[in-house]
């Protein structure tokens, strides 16, 4: 047995439960269209560079200063549109740091991007065991060279 006020709680709980998912769905297309067009932005300015590898970068450089360990990097391709077709694990977080720094290092050698990616690090700077981190200045010059600074 149930009051009449229940009821009609119950059938506002289930509209606003309609309305939330409508919500959360086109959230959810809104980020996937602009992460797409983001990704593509990145993957125009270095083309060499897998999906994997620019999302790992967006992610160092979304994040100024701040220590990322490969499972916050892999946590971060996780809520990505394409993760399905990702691998993720910490030697490939390691991987795709490398391969990022052997790129930016190429744009600093030949004047797209500052001096400062022509050294070793290549712009990510490496914290013993706890992951990698990309101070502001990088991250800036990185997001000037993909057309968002």
């Amino acid at each position: 047995m149930s009051c009449a006020r229940c009821d009609a709680l119950a059938r506002e709980a289930a509209e606003l439960r309609v309305g939330v998912e409508a919500w959360r769905a086109n959230d959810d297309e809104d980020r996937r269209g602009s992460a797409v067009d983001r990704l593509a932005r990145w993957k125009a300015a270095i083309p060499e560079l897998s999906p994997a590898t620019l999302l790992t970068l967006m992610s160092l450089a979304d994040r100024p200063g701040r220590v990322q360990s490969p499972d916050v990097l892999n946590e971060a391709m996780r809520a990505s549109p394409f993760a399905s077709f990702i691998e993720q694990s910490r030697r490939n977080a390691s991987v795709r740091i490398c391969v990022g720094r052997a790129a930016l290092r190429s744009r600093g050698a030949d004047g797209r991007l500052p001096d400062r990616f022509r050294a070793l690090d290549g712009g990510v700077v490496n914290h013993a065991g706890m992951g990698w981190s990309m101070d502001r200045a990088s991250a800036t010059a990185l997001k000037r060279l993909t057309g968002e600074g």
